[in-house]
């Protein structure tokens, strides 16, 4: 199991470079498109999650503790709704909007 952590914290470390310069590239097509820096920000933040979580869970399961991986995944996909509340939030008072 400590190989594994080890292991996925140094791929994460290599790919750390061009992991930002994506982000770079992406901050610049939504820039052009005229989304707005919050948006962006929430997308980014969902996608965290998401990666983070699914380490996280990938590690308790090749521990053998499938039951806390499962507990990781749930708390994950709540964090991801909650980083995105604001989105959706806006979303819907637009809808609302023009009803």
């Amino acid at each position: 199991m400590l190989l594994a952590a080890v292991t996925g914290i140094l791929i994460f470390g290599i790919i750390c470079v061009p992991l930002g310069r994506l982000i770079g590239l992406l901050r610049e097509t939504a820039e052009t498109a005229g989304v707005g820096d919050g948006y962006f920000a929430v997308v980014l933040k969902v996608i965290g999650i998401a990666y983070l979580t699914q380490f996280g869970a990938q590690l308790c399961a090749d521990a053998g503790e499938g039951t806390v991986a499962a507990k990781i995944e749930l708390a994950g996909k709540i964090l991801m709704m909650t980083a995105a509340a604001p989105v959706l939030i806006g979303l819907l008072e637009l809808v609302m909007g023009l009803v």
